[in-house]
């Protein structure tokens, strides 16, 4: 089984510029999956997709994370991504 990283992405709102990356190492699956829900994830039980972050999900990651993120919902989008970990030998 590959294992994740899973990340709230944050982008500029008018572009694509990516502007920074909040690890979320203190979050587990079960609570992503209920936090996005399973009518949008359907067939992506791992969240491997990305998905849009609203201020309500923001704010009950802010909960499970046990951290503040500074939101900017003006001139920002949040998303929750995943990438495979890097392995070090």
């Amino acid at each position: 089984m590959t294992e994740v990283n899973r990340f709230i992405r944050i982008y500029e709102k008018d572009g694509e510029r990516h502007i920074d990356d909040i690890l979320l190492h203190n979050v587990n699956l079960k609570d992503l999956q209920l936090l996005i829900g399973p009518e949008i994830y359907k067939d992506d039980n791992l969240l491997y997709n990305c998905y849009f972050l609203d201020k309500e999900a923001l704010d009950k990651l802010t909960t499970l994370h046990h951290e503040n993120y500074k939101i900017d919902l003006r001139n920002q989008e949040f998303y929750l991504e995943a990438e495979e970990k890097t392995r070090t030998k």
